[in-house]
């Protein structure tokens, strides 16, 4: 697509459904505003999120374009842009903030709602050509991260940075990572490894452990059933020190009961959005603590980029599809056929 069209493809939902209701449209391209850029992007991450948004199981006004997460090149630059410029190759967060209102202003960017919000949900998504960005939801990609991998550094990786910081996992701890073969799930085990965490990583699928085991879990459990007694076995009885879990409602009752006395729960995801089975009295008199991790930001990402540069963390892309098979990614996501996460290439 020439500079001087004004339209481009992106990948809208505009009923909910199952993925058919997926369509590839041509629709005005975005305009960089002051402070803006605009970013023509090259791939996009195809989250969790997006599938229960697209199904209706998450609110999400109509019609949208889905996606939270991509990379590509800085084309154009609005007035009072400093410090990015045009060829810059950028990942993306997966929120726009204002940049001058109080959570902006005191670091807490990713909770912004005076400008726009989640890329993908309260304000168009990355399943596109182009789409709009600034100085906190931009960062630098190096050379040596290619766009396919970098796409999925801004939710995929970034959030598993946030979850392990939230948890305070530190050297020589034990952590459970849940739902451990997904996207987030199994950079949750890398960036726990990388930070010397013993991890034993659980999976729905015995054909899962291989990768999981390349990807640094030191135990994999696997299969559907309750894992606590094989955790605790692992452990000596004790039991594990964190448990982040990306699966929610169906193994959270497992992810309590393989705590260790005054062990850390993160709520990183949530699978099937309902409440939860807690047993109160369990968590007062063990002194566990709950611990939410929401959506990461432009520290989170810087991070992520670190570590994915000095080898610390691979990207775990399991496969590649283009724009408009985008219905064929998000039926393989539930299907739950593929380990790591599905990225829409934008060619």
């Amino acid at each position: 697509m020439s500079a001087e069209t004004k339209t481009m493809r992106a990948v809208q939902v505009e009923r909910h459904g199952d993925p058919d209701v997926l369509r590839l449209v041509a629709m005005p391209k975005p305009e960089p505003g002051p402070g803006d850029v605009l970013v023509r992007l090259r791939a996009s991450g195809v989250c969790g999120h997006d599938v229960l948004a697209r199904a209706g199981r998450i609110p999400l006004p109509l019609p949208q374009v889905l996606g939270h997460e991509g990379a590509g090149e800085v084309v154009a630059a609005g007035p009072e842009v400093v410090g990015l410029a045009v060829g810059d190759r950028v990942a993306l967060t997966p929120m726009l903030p204002c940049g001058r209102c109080e959570p902006c202003l005191a670091g807490r960017a990713r909770t912004c709602r005076v400008r726009g919000g989640l890329y993908g949900e309260e304000i168009p998504g990355t399943y596109g050509e182009y789409v709009v960005a600034n100085e906190l939801s931009a960062v630098r990609l190096p050379d040596i991260i290619d766009f396919i991998r970098g796409s999925i550094l801004g939710c995929a990786v970034a959030s598993a940075v946030r979850a392990v910081n939230r948890g305070r996992v530190a050297l020589g701890e034990t952590v459970v990572v849940t739902g451990a073969s997904g996207g987030v799930g199994i950079h949750l085990v890398q960036v726990a490894r990388a930070v010397g965490a013993r991890v034993i990583a659980v999976t729905g699928s015995a054909a899962n452990v291989a990768a999981l085991l390349e990807a640094g879990a030191h135990e994999v459990l696997a299969g559907d059933q309750p894992f606590e007694s094989e955790v605790r076995r692992l452990t000596g009885g004790s039991g594990a020190d964190v448990v982040l879990d990306s699966v929610g409602p169906p193994l959270f009752k497992s992810c309590l009961a393989s705590l260790r006395t005054m062990g850390r729960l993160v709520a990183v995801g949530n699978v099937q959005p309902r409440d939860v089975p807690a047993n109160l009295g369990q968590v007062i008199m063990r002194e566990f603590e709950l611990i939410g991790t929401a959506r990461p930001g432009r520290v989170e990402l810087q991070e992520s980029i670190r570590l994915v540069a000095n080898g610390s963390v691979k990207p775990w892309v399991g496969r590649t599809f283009q724009l408009d098979q985008a219905a064929s990614a998000h039926r393989l996501m539930e299907e739950r056929g593929v380990v790591g996460r599905l990225v829409l290439e934008v060619e």
